[in-house]
C-alpha cells in the first residue's frame, strides 16, 4: 500500500498469533519445501497441488509455538523410542506422558508439552546430554524448517571453579558469560 510521499506504510500489526501465522503462510516470500520425489517414480509431469485444511494446521501450530521445543542431538539421530526412553529417564520429576516426541527429519525431534510450565522448565534447566552428544533445544517457531536449520548456537554450562568470592555477583558473572558468549542465566 502506498503511502503520502511516495514510500510503503508498515503492514499493520497482527491482531492475534493465529492471524501472524496466516499471513506468514501467504507472504510472498514463503515457500514450503516441495517433498522428494520417490525413486519409483520414472516421470512426473506436474507437482500436484494439495489443499490442506486451513483451520487444524494453524491449531497445532499455535500449539507447538506455546508448548513445543525443537531438539537436535549433535551427531546422532537416535530412533523416537531410544528418544523416549532418554526422556523418561532424564526429564524428571515431569509426569509419565507429559511429553510427545515427534522425529521431523534430519535428525531433528519436536517435544511437544502438555503444559508451558514444563516446557520452560526444561527449557530452562538444561544443558541435556544423551551419552557424550549434546542436546540443543530452542523454542519452536512456525517457520522451522529442518531442511534448512543449522545450529548456530548451543547453550552450555561454564564452570568457575577458582573465582574469587568478590567476584560472585550476577555483573561479573554476565561480564565473564558474554565475554564467551552470551549470558543466559546463572545456576
Amino acid at each position: 500500500m502506498a503511502a503520502p510521499g511516495g514510500g510503503f506504510s508498515p503492514p499493520s500489526a497482527p491482531t492475534s498469533a493465529e492471524e501472524a501465522f496466516r499471513r506468514l503462510l501467504k507472504s510472498p516470500g514463503f515457500k514450503p519445501v516441495a517433498p522428494s520425489i520417490p525413486k519409483f517414480i520414472k516421470k512426473l509431469d506436474a507437482v500436484p497441488e494439495i489443499d490442506l485444511p486451513s483451520e487444524e494446521p494453524i491449531k497445532i501450530a499455535l500449539a507447538l509455538a506455546e508448548r513445543g521445543l525443537v531438539s537436535q542431538l549433535m551427531g546422532l539421530w537416535p530412533s523416537t523410542r531410544t528418544t523416549d526412553d532418554w526422556i523418561q529417564r532424564n526429564w524428571r520429576p515431569q509426569p509419565k506422558n507429559s511429553v510427545t516426541c515427534y522425529p521431523v527429519g534430519r535428525g531433528f525431534f519436536i517435544f511437544e508439552f502438555i503444559a508451558k510450565e514444563y516446557q520452560d522448565l526444561i527449557f530452562k534447566n538444561g544443558p541435556y546430554f544423551m551419552g557424550t552428544q549434546g542436546l540443543y533445544l530452542n523454542r519452536w517457531t512456525p517457520d522451522f524448517n529442518a531442511e534448512v536449520d543449522v545450529s548456530k548456537e548451543v547453550p552450555m554450562w561454564v564452570r568457575l571453579p577458582n573465582l574469587p568470592i568478590h567476584c560472585w555477583n550476577v555483573q561479573t558473572l554476565e561480564k565473564v558469560g558474554n565475554a564467551l558468549g552470551r549470558y543466559i542465566d546463572k545456576a
